[in-house]
């Protein structure tokens, strides 16, 4: 095993990335000419600024402040991404370019001037004026989807509007009376129906000032901080690095909640020191796509999901947050135990306490960085603050804590690149979220998502269980290539209502499938957090991907916990959630042993020691105490005999060397 020496490079390199990233989101910017760059500038500027004021002063009325947050998304889109990377230096396409931008302007001027006469023109005649830039906006949704995030949603997006088309041809139990050109235009433009809707409306009001405050936060320096507390806590341990990169992920996730922006801006640093470490590369990519990946359920930005939820739900922040916190240990604890069983079967030490950074130390010097995050969660938590107004004020404390001491003074140039960089860093979601208002705005139109309901439980025959699988399946390939936040609203509007209608509580039925849409970035074939990791780790990309579904494969019961054991979202009594936990904790713990053949520090247990461990961690795992008074005297029965097995087989050697 190769250990890292005091004369190799300092592994705590600097660790400032400059924007979220999804599939190195930034590396596809065009390079522009100095005007057109001040420009950009200009209007990510006007976009920071809109964001803080309506965060600080409330938001404006529903359709003006998703024109304004739409519109100058959209400028910036034209102007920084190219319809293709190999157009990127094409100064004709830019000019093209560059005009889109200015229709896009110019759409947005006329739908803030027209929005307030809408209603008085309902049942008249669609003008045409409307009809041409209804058009223009519903093409440039599609376009620009395309080039935010790819081929792959753009098919969605036109397999829905194919079937809003063509629905009096559809099979009887979804077909409805379809819509022509004009129709379209009339539900989705100038209305909070479709492009403008409920979900760019989430974006438009909390998603975008998120993106803003973790870009600054990350521009403070708190992710150099976050590496030095995970490396000084674990680096020493059995596998240190691996669980080093655990916790490293599982803190950016709090300021970010993107799993593929976690894997590029962490796996750069953890995914080289568990190899240089001992680990094989396909492995080392495996657990950082893992643990990027359950970065999305920790509190309290979710990546953005939770406040669509919160929307789509009509309940508060606080309490969607709150029930997936338990959610979010499991996952942690279930990883955690399985690369520790790991680094123990192939004898992987941690680094030497003198290679690496003081904890104390760095608190000392660096710990006040994490007061913003304090904040943001007492505002949200304790002082029960609006979202917007509470992300607002977190920003604005940054730079101020950041004069704590000067080795951490954040300068005019630092805060000026952290806010350009929120608003780039929001491009990807505006890019996609008005499409998928328009998807959301499809399916309530035609009664898609109560008639696949209604198809989804005749399938199941009435069984949640059935129903279950069949909704884990259709989350799967859903996710496959989507951002979790764009695969949730997708299954939120088409799946969702099928587990409510089969009497799950609604926020275990919306956790459920927000589980699994991030459980299907690691899941092959597609898996793209897992391909990410082994492009940076060069290892293959399909045995990454199975091997990040080894790793995660306790974790894809806990989605089912949640629907059977409500007390895990954190409802009911002390004491029944103390048990809850504990016995999901260790029910978590005994399905790791089984699938790692170890039992405790380094007992190696029989096959069949795993199987009773399997059958005690499935009564454990089910909620009831009658099947917990079942698992856990298995449990201590294995441990018991192994015990003796063990203490036998000691005696029994040192009798040999007598």
């Amino acid at each position: 095993m190769e250990v890292l020496t005091a004369e190799q490079e300092d592994p705590i390199q600097p660790f400032i990335p400059s924007a979220p990233k999804e599939e190195a989101f930034e590396s596809r910017f065009r390079k522009l000419p100095r005007y057109l760059n001040y420009l950009a500038i200009f209007i990510a500027m006007l976009f920071v600024g809109f964001h803080l004021y309506t965060g600080i002063y409330g938001r404006l009325p529903a359709l003006q402040q998703r024109i304004i947050h739409v519109t100058l998304g959209w400028m910036l889109i034209w102007l920084l991404i190219p319809a293709h990377a190999r157009l990127k230096e094409n100064r004709l396409v830019l000019g093209f370019d560059t005009l889109m931008m200015l229709v896009s302007l110019g759409i947005g001027v006329y739908v803030y001037q027209s929005f307030a006469s809408y209603f008085d023109r309902v049942g008249m005649a669609l003008p045409l004026s409307d009809l041409i830039l209804g058009t223009t906006a519903i093409i440039f949704t599609i376009e620009l989807a395309r080039r935010t995030i790819g081929h792959f949603f753009v098919g969605i997006i036109l397999a829905f509007m194919l079937f809003s088309f063509f629905g009096p041809y559809m099979p009887d139990i979804i077909a409805h009376r379809g819509f022509g050109i004009s129709k379209m235009v009339s539900s989705f433009f100038l209305t909070t129906s479709g492009i403008y809707g409920m979900i760019t409306g989430v974006s438009a009001t909390y998603i975008a000032l998120f993106i803003i405050l973790a870009a600054l936060i990350r521009e403070s320096g708190v992710g150099d901080l976050f590496i030095k507390i995970s490396m000084s806590l674990f680096g020493t341990v059995r596998g240190g690095p691996a669980k080093m990169a655990i916790i490293t992920s599982s803190l950016f996730g709090i300021i970010t909640g993107s799993s593929i922006a976690n894997v590029a801006a962490t796996g750069a640093f953890t995914i080289p020191l568990m190899k240089r470490s001992g680990y094989k590369p396909h492995f080392a990519a495996a657990v950082e796509a893992v643990s990027s990946s359950g970065a999305q359920l920790v509190p309290p930005v979710m990546g953005g999901s939770v406040f669509i939820m919160v929307e789509i739900l009509g309940i508060s922040y606080w309490e969607v947050a709150k029930a997936a916190l338990l959610i979010a240990i499991l996952f942690y604890i279930a990883l955690f135990c399985m690369v520790d069983f790991e680094a123990l079967k192939t004898g992987l030490a941690g680094i030497p306490r003198d290679q690496l950074p003081s904890f104390r130390q760095a608190i000392k010097n660096e710990g006040h960085l994490l007061l913003p995050i304090f904040i943001l969660i007492y505002l949200l938590a304790i002082a029960h603050m609006s979202p917007p107004r509470a992300a607002t004020v977190t920003i604005i404390s940054i730079p101020l804590i950041s004069l704590f001491r000067s080795s951490t003074r954040m300068t005019p140039r630092s805060i000026f690149r952290g806010l350009k960089n929120g608003a780039y860093g929001s491009l990807i979601i505006i890019g996609v979220i008005c499409a998928a208002s328009l998807i959301q705005g499809i399916v309530d139109r035609t009664a898609l998502g109560f008639n696949l309901s209604t198809v989804l439980i005749e399938i199941s025959k009435g069984n949640l269980f059935l129903l279950l699988f069949y909704t884990m399946i259709v989350s799967l390939i859903i996710g496959m290539g989507l951002p979790a936040m764009i695969c949730y609203i997708l299954l939120a509007v088409l799946v969702a209502p099928a587990l409510v209608e089969m009497g799950v509580e609604p926020l275990g039925a919306h956790l459920f499938i927000f589980y699994f849409g991030i459980l299907s970035n690691i899941t092959p074939p597609v898996a793209p957090d897992a391909y990410v990791a082994a492009s940076i780790a060069g290892a293959n990309m399909l045995k990454t991907a199975v091997t990040a579904t080894k790793l995660g494969l306790v974790l894809y019961l806990i989605p089912y916990m949640i629907i059977f054991n409500p007390a895990l979202m954190l409802k009911g009594s002390l004491p029944i959630l103390i048990w809850t936990f504990g016995s999901a904790a260790v029910g978590t713990y005994m399905l790791a042993c089984f699938l790692q053949g170890y039992l405790l520090q380094n007992w190696r247990i029989t096959w069949p020691e795993r199987l009773i461990l399997l059958g005690a961690s499935i009564a454990l795992l089910k909620p009831g105490l009658t099947s917990d008074i079942i698992g856990f005297p298995l449990f201590l029965g294995v441990i018991i005999f192994r015990y003796l097995a063990e203490r036998r087989k000691g005696l029994s050697a040192k009798g040999r060397t007598m």
